[in-house]
């Protein structure tokens, strides 16, 4: 009778020994995204705003149905993206900042041009986020351009042909009214932050009941 060899991989033990395998990987997998979920929703409760975009004015940057984080601590600076509360009755506006108090705001030729405070001369911008340039328009045809009132910030949409901003009866706004800023970041991985956010939704919602 001959012996029969029988390997360790091809026996219970091995098979078993897989299967433990398996189940510490799943296991260490399931960790890490509940981990990473627990701090999205944390971050998500205390350190930033969620805003859910709605209207054509942020095109091509943003479009209905985004969602984005808005950072609460972090304060505006030149062509950031901003979340403005006040200026539209139980509604937020999402803009992009152009001046500040002290600067001064020029559109000419369907181009923005801006003198910063303590400058003497205007600079055209340069607004890649626009897509196409030389579309921005506004009725304003002061020589010297406008000059905005200290602790205001002049925002425009980069819908510049669809956008209630600045150019319109909204006027400046007060850098009270600031609710947060998009950063670059949030913009990259907004469609990972709608992903979270859905799953996030969806755990809330069982948590109701």
């Amino acid at each position: 009778m001959s012996d029969k060899i029988i390997t360790r991989g091809n026996s219970l033990y091995g098979k078993r020994k897989r299967e433990l395998k398996s189940s510490v990987i799943f296991g260490t997998v399931a960790s890490l995204l509940l981990f990473i979920l627990a701090l999205f929703i944390l971050a998500d409760t205390f350190l930033f705003v969620k805003v859910k975009v709605s209207g054509a004015s942020m095109e091509p940057t943003l479009y209905t149905g985004d969602f984005v984080s808005v950072s609460v601590y972090r304060k505006p600076t030149y062509g950031d993206i901003i979340v403005i509360s006040g200026e539209k009755e139980n509604d937020w506006l999402i803009k992009r900042a152009i001046a500040f108090g002290g600067d001064t705001v020029k559109i000419e030729g369907g181009y923005v041009y801006l003198k910063k405070a303590g400058e003497t001369e205007f600079t055209k911008l340069t607004e890649p986020y626009l897509g196409t340039q030389g579309i921005t328009f506004w009725n304003d045809v002061r020589a010297n351009g406008y000059q905005i009132p200290s602790g205001e910030i002049f925002y425009l949409g980069d819908n510049r042909m669809n956008s209630s901003d600045s150019r319109s009866t909204y006027g400046t706004c007060g850098t009270s009214q600031i609710v947060g800023v998009v950063s670059d970041f949030a913009l990259k991985t907004k469609g990972v932050n709608k992903f979270l956010e859905d799953i996030a939704s969806g755990i809330r919602d069982f948590f109701k009941f």
